[in-house]
């Protein structure tokens, strides 16, 4: 076989991936489930290591002088300030994660997003309120502020140094006119079983979407 039929053959293939990736929920669903659980490999690691790191700072406390605060982290030290600061890259795969639970229930609702040959532009955004909205998923306000606050980590917290545009930097104005900062407080597990409940809401519209889908 010639080599031009060999291009012909793989470029049906690809289509035929491509249309089967776009169109079939458990593509979907099995890309935010790996991400899922890479995430919550990473909230394990960063809880213990804080855990660790607030421990080891009420021991110290009144135990050493303030020129010491300053001293290079080595050892168990250093990893466990790096371990901590893997936050930001589970709110970032986090909100990969839920990303992708919503754009299988789009593909669900509007099989005509599909192009052969074109990019999926009808589900190309990442603002995770938007894609509720399209999906006909109604959320509370909180659910509306978890959501806006994966979206930043999405767009350029859990991946750049800064965002594109300046007025978009830390610190942000809330709806009510208070200003919320770049850094929050430990509080345990609750940020992940807020995030998990709110996976679980938009996983169980998923499956009965795609019931429903079924039926029909």
């Amino acid at each position: 076989m010639d080599a031009e039929k060999w291009e012909r053959i793989y470029e049906h293939i690809k289509a035929r991936q491509f249309e089967l990736g776009a169109r079939l929920p458990i593509s979907w669903t099995s890309v935010s489930l790996g991400l899922k659980h890479a995430a919550d490999r990473l909230y394990d690691l960063q809880h213990d290591a804080t855990l660790r790191r607030i421990k080891r700072a009420i021991e110290e406390h009144g135990k050493v002088r303030d020129a010491d605060r300053s001293r290079k982290l080595e050892g168990e030290e250093l990893e466990d300030f790096l371990d901590s600061q893997m936050i930001s890259v589970y709110y970032l795969l986090m909100g990969y994660a839920i990303e992708n639970l919503l754009k299988a229930i789009l593909m669900i609702q509007h099989p005509e997003y599909f192009k052969p040959d074109a990019k999926l532009a009808d589900i190309g955004s990442h603002i995770l309120v938007g894609l509720c909205k399209q999906c006909g998923i109604s959320v509370q306000h909180e659910e509306v502020e978890l959501l806006n606050k994966l979206t930043t980590y999405v767009v350029w917290q859990g991946r750049y140094p800064i965002p594109l545009q300046p007025d978009r930097m830390w610190p942000t104005r809330r709806d009510d006119g208070t200003w919320k900062t770049r850094g929050e407080a430990f509080r345990g597990r609750q940020p992940q079983e807020k995030i998990d409940n709110l996976y679980t809401k938009i996983w169980n519209e998923l499956e009965c979407r795609r019931k429903a889908s079924l039926t029909q």
